[in-house]
């Protein structure tokens, strides 16, 4: 939801100017990355230092910089 939220700010429609998969299972998305079934990606540390260490990428933009402010449910 952050990540579309971004693109939307940013003037883009996830429904009809892009593909969002979100089949992948949680864990495995930065192995989809580098198979070149996708041209972007959205991961978490350490999988995003990781894949420009191995030369498979690079961070582009920080989501957590980019949405701001994300309210949150507190956890029991």
């Amino acid at each position: 939801m952050v990540f579309e939220y971004i693109l939307k700010k940013n003037g883009i429609d996830p429904k009809s100017d892009l593909t969002i998969d979100q089949s992948i299972d949680f864990g495995l998305t930065a192995a989809a990355f580098t198979s070149n079934d996708a041209d972007y990606t959205v991961e978490f540390e350490p999988f995003a230092t990781s894949l420009e260490k191995n030369g498979d990428g690079y961070v582009v933009a920080s989501l957590g910089v980019d949405s701001g402010y994300v309210p949150t449910r507190p956890t029991a």
